[in-house]
C-alpha cells in the first residue's frame, strides 16, 4: 500500500525529496491501474497495441465507469508524475498537498467500488 507523504517534504536535500515524490506518484499511479483492471478487466485494443494509461482513462470516463470528478483528479495526478519522471519537475510543497489530496479522493471512490 501506499506511504501518506508527509516525511517527504520534510526530509532530507532536493535531490533526495524529488525521489521520492517520482516514487510516491508511481506507487500512486500503479494502484490507479489496479482500480481500472478492477472495474474494467476487458481489453478493447488490439493485442498489437497497447491501451496507455490517458486512453484508457478516457475510454473509461466515456463509458461512464469513471465520473468526470474522479477522472479530472486522476489527470491532475497522471500530469504530475509525467512531469516529474520525464520533464524533471520539481513538486512544490503545496502542488503535493494538492496532489495527496486528489489521490485520497480517488483512492475513497475506488474504495466505494468494492463495497
Amino acid at each position: 500500500m501506499i506511504k501518506e507523504g508527509k516525511s517527504i517534504l520534510e526530509e532530507g536535500s532536493e535531490h533526495k525529496l524529488s525521489g521520492r515524490i517520482e516514487e510516491w506518484l508511481d506507487s500512486v499511479r500503479r494502484e490507479i491501474i489496479k482500480i481500472f483492471n478492477k472495474i474494467d478487466s476487458k481489453r478493447r485494443v488490439s493485442p498489437n497495441k497497447k491501451e496507455t494509461f490517458s486512453e484508457k482513462l478516457f475510454r473509461l470516463q466515456k463509458e461512464n465507469k469513471v465520473p468526470a470528478t474522479i477522472s479530472a483528479e486522476i489527470r491532475l495526478i497522471n500530469t504530475f508524475r509525467n512531469a516529474v519522471v520525464y520533464e524533471d519537475y520539481r513538486v512544490k510543497p503545496r502542488e503535493f498537498s494538492l496532489l495527496k489530496a486528489a489521490w485520497e479522493l480517488v483512492k475513497s471512490w475506488g474504495v466505494d467500488l468494492t463495497n
